[in-house]
């Protein structure tokens, strides 16, 4: 919840389910799917994460997975280890390679 809390801080719409071995419902998930143009998959860096990451993007190969460069495991480690206005340029960043897919 931390990482959707630091999301918010900064204007951006974030839920997570109760653990990264889970997903939200296909319920939740079809909800979402009707009201955002994009979603956006970000789980830990870690094994963890990137394997959970792995297993989801095999079922909803629509959705748009990322993970956190060098700097942190998740954005909130990345937000406190180099501040908000890297951690914008961040999100602008990918934002606009997401923009041109």
């Amino acid at each position: 919840m931390k990482d959707v809390a630091c999301l918010y801080s900064m204007n951006i719409t974030a839920c997570a389910p109760n653990s990264e071995n889970l997903f939200l419902s296909d319920t939740v998930l079809n909800d979402l799917k009707s009201r955002f143009k994009y979603i956006v998959v970000l789980y830990d860096n870690d094994r963890a994460g990137l394997y959970n990451m792995a297993k989801i993007r095999r079922l909803h190969p629509e959705l748009t997975y990322t993970y956190i460069p060098n700097g942190g495991k998740d954005i909130s480690d990345f937000y406190k280890n180099n501040g908000k206005t890297k951690t914008l340029k961040l999100i602008k960043d990918f934002l606009i390679w997401l923009r041109k897919k």
